[in-house]
């Protein structure tokens, strides 16, 4: 994937890039317009309610995640403006797109059903436990958290069954990563998990839904 491969409408997440250090916040933005001098025009990320504003001479860093893979590239803030009465930043690249390692993704608090049962290979025969059902805390193109009664085990692998629409189901095998009791009551545990095997297509229906869902809460004020 090269610089000219983006579209517009094309989903980012942007973060502030200083050198030898670690991103600690990345906001999900979308490709409004790419112009003929190959500078991009993204939409201002907002969290919290706030418009987040880039300081003109911002270092950037864009990720993208595909089907082969997740890419990026660092880039310059020269402009603020607005394209459609949308508030944007221009960046103009400074770098062409490379090839990352996996990295953290933007965690979406989600209130989505989710069904789960222990993982079964399919050379053992047919699974045949009954799916529970509870309820997301989060998820993220990484994995999700939820709340379950019962403490899972940390050595095994579950099935999820992510229904983030109802005509969106996304199965996944997911391996937890944390477990706690909620600090709230001693009724409920709360578990992070991992996907462990997911398809390219299907992590990117989840990234798309997660944006999608932000630009709701934007649209009410609400991030």
């Amino acid at each position: 994937m090269q610089l000219k491969d983006i579209k517009i409408g094309a989903n980012f997440e942007i973060s502030i890039f200083k050198e030898g250090e670690r991103p600690t916040k990345s906001y999900p933005v979308k490709v409004q317009n790419i112009r003929d001098d190959k500078k991009i025009e993204f939409d201002v990320p907002f969290s919290g309610g706030q418009m987040i504003l880039f300081h003109i001479n911002t270092i950037i860093e864009a990720f993208a995640t595909t089907q082969e893979g997740v890419f990026s590239f660092r880039a310059r803030v020269i402009e603020r403006s607005k394209k459609n009465n949308i508030p944007v930043i221009v960046v103009k690249p400074e770098t062409e797109l490379e090839k990352k390692q996996r990295r953290a993704y933007f965690r979406l608090p989600c209130s989505c059903n989710v069904r789960y049962r222990k993982y079964k290979l399919p050379i053992f025969g047919e699974n045949d436990q009954q799916f529970k059902t509870t309820v997301l805390i989060d998820i993220s193109g990484g994995g999700l958290c939820f709340q379950t009664e019962e403490k899972l085990d940390a050595e095994e692998f579950y099935e999820c069954v992510i229904i983030l629409d109802k005509d969106m189901e996304i199965t996944t095998i997911c391996k937890p990563v944390c477990i706690k009791k909620e600090e709230y009551t001693d009724k409920f545990w709360k578990t992070a998990m991992k996907f462990e095997r997911i398809t390219e297509q299907a992590r990117e229906k989840i990234i798309n839904f997660i944006f999608q869902e932000q630009l709701k809460l934007r649209r009410k004020g609400l991030v």
